[in-house]
């Protein structure tokens, strides 16, 4: 996951837009996270149409969420989008609401504000069922 992170800075950061996507098995069943819930945290309206910047300046937020949904049994990230403005972060596990009480103290203390995060209950594909906006 590490070495997944950092090829995508560096693509990023050669001028190129990136997109990760890693599945994770469970292992309690052999499956995997990717369809069920998801929580979509967006840092949108950058003034670069590829932020380089902020993707690099959030890998050290993106591995503590990461390790915080690991450490509660809640998900795993699975990726992250970059371009068009904005930078989004995609996260999977097994029930939206739930993972977002683990990160959103995590991003809190983000070095730069989200936007909007999006939670889904029923897979990427289905509308989310919460859209939230930051506290100002």
């Amino acid at each position: 996951m590490i070495a997944a992170l950092a090829i995508a800075v560096l693509t990023v950061l050669a001028g190129c837009a990136v997109s990760t996507w890693v599945t994770v098995d469970e292992e309690d069943d052999g499956g995997t996270v990717e369809g069920q819930a998801w929580v979509v945290v967006m840092f949108e309206n950058r003034p670069e149409l590829f932020d380089g910047d902020l993707m690099k300046a959030l890998l050290d937020t993106e591995l503590a969420a990461d390790r915080a949904l690991v450490a509660a049994g809640a998900g795993v990230i699975d990726g992250n989008d970059v371009g068009q403005h904005g930078y989004e972060l995609h996260f999977a596990g097994h029930d939206a609401e739930t993972m977002w009480k683990v990160l959103e103290p995590v991003f809190a203390k983000a070095p730069a504000p989200w936007t909007r995060v999006e939670l889904y209950s029923h897979g990427l594909d289905a509308k989310p069922t919460k859209v939230l906006s930051p506290r100002r």
